[in-house]
């Protein structure tokens, strides 16, 4: 019998698939709100403030898009897995790699700012690190995968897995 459906090593990525809006909304609630609260916005963006910095709108806006964006893709490719879309593979990698891709314009950018940079320094990297790894494990993955091939098949396609009833 061939491997398929969302089992096998498919669990970790669908744990992921749980987990990840969770923790998204978590980073939305704790670190992104609260920055573009009026007051708070005020402050970090008015050139008369002594915590301004020219970035801190760039860095703030470039934060909610890329969490409300990473966000949407998440609960897509979500939906997609369950329903065992054929489109899951592909959908998966760009999911990997836009969470890579976020982070280190995320660190770029908040690296314009010496105070943000110093705080940050060492959990910028271990994110980047984190996804440059899960990136480097899980896309070969989704590429190479019996299961994975097996599970996301379209119906009536040559790689559609061989019905043993038939």
């Amino acid at each position: 019998m061939k491997p398929s459906g969302i089992g096998g090593w498919l669990i970790l990525p669908a744990i992921g698939l749980v987990l990840t809006p969770i923790l998204t909304l978590l980073t939305i609630v704790r670190d992104v709100l609260p920055a573009v609260q009026p007051a708070v916005w005020q402050t970090l963006t008015d050139p008369a403030s002594s915590a301004y910095h020219p970035m801190w709108a760039t860095v703030i806006v470039y934060e909610v898009l890329a969490n409300v964006g990473y966000l949407a893709l998440t609960l897509w490719l979500g939906y997609l897995f369950v329903s065992k879309s054929p489109r899951t593979p592909a959908v998966c990698i760009v999911w990997l790699l836009t969470s890579l891709a976020v982070q280190i314009v995320d660190m770029m950018l908040s690296n314009t700012i010496p105070a943000v940079a110093q705080q940050s320094a060492t959990d910028n990297i271990k994110g980047i690190f984190r996804s440059a790894v899960q990136a480097s494990i899980w896309i070969p993955y989704f590429v190479y995968s019996k299961r994975v091939r097996n599970t996301f098949t379209a119906p009536g396609s040559d790689l559609e897995p061989a019905n043993p009833g038939a």
